[in-house]
């Protein structure tokens, strides 16, 4: 059973710890949007989780722009195309190292993400962007960039240099 709504992080992780490692496992390939997106489980496990809703989501919006384009919804297609190059940008900070996916949640126009660029749970300092109301994940790109350059800059700042920067869009 998942932890109640509204566990507070401390509580899902007392459940995480809890629970036999077959479990766990399980979770992650059968609810992988349960485990992505709760505070308290590891940050290593939910990215783990949400990069499989971010490969099953990057089929959806290829083949989405791929149907709109036949119905000849162009503009459709584009916003669709928009949103899937924020998530491959997404997929190749990922495989680049020292990221991790926190949460990726599809919504009606693209969705929501939030990208830790450094691990959270081992930084001395983190620090946190959100872009506005317009973000999502066509603005991934930019958004992404400015993070990277503030994580740049706070690193230059900070001696031990442990620093990890999220962006929420």
């Amino acid at each position: 059973a998942a932890p109640p709504a509204g566990a507070d992080a401390g509580a899902v992780r007392s459940w995480w710890t809890g629970l036999p490692g077959a479990d766990r496992e399980q979770l992650l390939h059968t609810r992988p949007g349960l485990v992505g997106g709760l505070d308290g489980v590891p940050v290593a496990v939910r990215d783990r989780a949400n990069r499989v809703l971010l490969d099953a989501e990057l089929s959806r919006l290829r083949a989405r722009a791929a149907l709109l384009d036949r119905a000849g919804d162009t503009a459709g297609a584009d916003r669709a195309r928009r949103a899937s190059a924020g998530l491959e940008t997404t997929r190749r900070r990922l495989d680049a190292g020292d990221a991790y996916l926190l949460r990726l949640e599809r919504g009606n126009t693209g969705g929501r993400l939030v990208l830790a660029v450094g691990d959270p749970d081992r930084a001395a300092h983190v620090l946190t962007h959100v872009p506005g109301t317009t973000a999502g994940w066509g603005t991934v790109p930019g958004d992404l960039a400015r993070v990277e350059a503030t994580r740049a800059a706070a690193r230059a700042a900070a001696p031990d240099g442990a620093v990890a920067a999220g962006l929420w869009t």
